[in-house]
């Protein structure tokens, strides 16, 4: 089986690649991305955000699968639809002017249902998109696209919505991320305490090992035009968090400053977390 992921160079297709490389050695792996300062024989540079660069990868590659992983959250209007809504059309009108029989998994975000007021919890997929961040805004516009397509076209199509992603090497204008850079820095002797926001708010933190092997089981067994929320199902305190990695580290509590200025934000939801029924009904 011919796999194409796009953004491979990305925290999360680092993880799936290393995944799907365990789990069958068979299958040949097409790694895609546009970032050009890591060079490396095995990977396909490409802009997809360009119509015809999408559709000479898809056509080179022909895969039977595409995990489409290219996305950003720089919650700038235009660089994010570019990214994440363009580069999502590209890819499925490639695979639909081809004619290929190709399955494609959209990454969607919880950043999508927004506000969420405590009692609306656990989230289901069919609960309503209130957006409170233009990268949540751009993620909707990937949902509303997906649904087109299928809808219109038939094509093969599914979607993941992961909730609070955690690990090393993520970015680090995410709180883990952030935190995890941090950790290096005081282990280096660069700076003497870890600052942090708000940890009392509750989010459904999931390790992207476990995300990753979700992917894959949405993609070989979800339905057609479904949206799946990958998440534990389980709220925990952003301190609790902080906890695990810090013990992780060798690390405590001592270390941590909470500041103030954080908890500013509009779109700090005190909790949100997922159902996950439609999840464990493809396990």
């Amino acid at each position: 089986m011919n796999i194409l992921i796009t953004g491979a160079l990305g925290f999360t297709g680092q993880y799936l690649v290393s995944y799907l490389r365990k789990l069958n050695k068979s299958d040949v792996i097409f790694l895609s991305d546009i970032r050009s300062d890591v060079k490396d024989e095995n990977i396909i540079y490409c802009d997809i955000s360009n119509r015809k660069n999408a559709r000479n990868l898809v056509s080179n590659v022909s895969p039977d699968v595409i995990f489409h992983l290219a996305g950003t959250f720089k919650n700038d209007f235009k660089i994010d639809v570019k990214t994440n809504v363009v580069t999502s059309q590209n890819i499925l009108d490639a695979v639909k002017e081809l004619g290929i029989n190709c399955r494609v998994l959209l990454i969607g975000s919880a950043a999508e249902y927004g506000f969420i007021k405590k009692h609306e919890n656990p989230i289901k997929e069919t609960h309503p998109l209130r957006p409170a961040s233009i990268y949540g805004l751009s993620k909707v516009y990937q949902t509303y696209l997906m649904k087109y397509y299928c809808t219109v076209h038939q094509s093969d199509i599914i979607m993941a919505r992961p909730f609070n992603i955690y690990g090393k090497e993520m970015s680090v204008r995410l709180f883990c991320g952030k935190l995890y850079h941090q950790i290096d820095k005081f282990k280096n002797n660069e700076i003497r305490t870890i600052k942090v926001g708000n940890l009392e708010n509750e989010r459904d933190y999931i390790h992207i090992e476990q995300v990753v092997q979700y992917y894959v089981n949405i993609m070989n067994n979800g339905l057609q035009g479904e949206i799946y929320n990958v998440g534990t199902g389980v709220p925990m305190k952003t301190k609790v968090l902080l906890k695990i990695v810090l013990r992780e580290e060798d690390l405590d509590m001592s270390i941590i400053e909470e500041t103030e200025t954080e908890r500013l934000k509009s779109y700090d939801v005190p909790q949100i977390y997922a159902d996950i029924t439609k999840l464990k009904q493809l396990i």
